[in-house]
């Protein structure tokens, strides 16, 4: 009984665990998430801002517009950002794979074993 006791609290303990890392995981990611997407709205709002100027600049003689745009696509070109919600793969490779041969690998620590003694018929 004391064995048994003694895995279910393992398995008990490592859920726990699991749990709270997937939580902490999931406001890392939600967290970055927010912050690029505020960054994707401000560069939107730029962008908008720049269509607008070039839509005035449209009504301006072709030369003229041809010459400003030639140097608008230059400084875009120097800027080069890119856009991300999530700023690289997010880490879900960590929880494939077996996760029962991870636990029994972790649980076979805690249980002793030695103290168990064979039954006699």
């Amino acid at each position: 009984m004391a064995e048994f006791a003694k895995m279910h609290q393992s398995l008990t303990d490592r859920e726990q665990r699991e749990i709270r890392e997937l939580r902490q995981r999931e406001e890392e990611v939600l967290h970055r998430m927010e912050k690029n997407l505020r960054e994707i709205r401000g560069k939107l709002d730029s962008d908008q801002e720049k269509l607008s100027e070039l839509q005035k600049q449209m009504e301006k003689d072709a030369l003229t517009f041809l010459q400003e745009e030639t140097a608008r696509k230059r400084r875009i070109s120097d800027e080069g950002y890119t856009l991300s919600l999530s700023e690289g793969d997010l880490p879900v490779g960590i929880y494939k794979g077996p996760l029962q041969y991870t636990v029994w690998r972790d649980m076979r620590h805690s249980i002793s074993p030695g103290t168990w003694l064979p039954f006699s018929d």
